[in-house]
């Protein structure tokens, strides 16, 4: 399976489409995480001067989150980010080839929104931390239609 077919079948987890979907895998999931894939390939959505801004993360670490959600809820939930705080780079940019694991750990909540603690691993070191808080705004993929 390519990459864009790993990418489609993560859509069964997330809201966005196409070419906004950044996962390509789910690495593992607990009752208190997901660790979820992303590959920077040359058609990446963020990919700009032949670099992705360390900024990106927080986007991947909201689909991570997102797939624990998800996963949890039992459906997919149209959720929106309220807040990144705490965030800390490591790095400015990453590369095409690049693969990043991010871990989403749910620190409180229900099983359709909270806060969620992030790190994004590039080669198994933290390269991105932050504190995310997803909201459900209590409607539905299908009611978005």
């Amino acid at each position: 399976m390519n990459l864009q077919a790993h990418r489609h079948a993560m859509a069964r987890y997330l809201p966005q489409r196409g070419r906004m979907v950044l996962l390509d895998a789910l690495v593992s999931e607990t009752s208190e995480a997901v660790t979820c894939q992303c590959t920077i390939d040359d058609d990446f959505i963020f990919l700009e001067g032949g670099a992705v801004g360390a900024l990106a993360t927080i986007e991947i670490a909201a689909q991570a989150a997102a797939v624990y959600v998800s996963i949890h809820a039992k459906t997919p939930v149209i959720g929106f980010l309220a807040s990144c705080r705490e965030a800390r780079f490591d790095v400015e940019s990453f590369a095409v080839g690049d693969i990043l694991q991010v871990t989403a750990t749910h620190v409180s909540g229900n099983e359709r929104s909270g806060a969620f603690e992030c790190v994004v691993r590039r080669g198994g070191a933290a390269c991105a931390t932050m504190h995310l808080i997803l909201v459900d705004p209590g409607w539905s993929e299908h009611d978005a239609a």
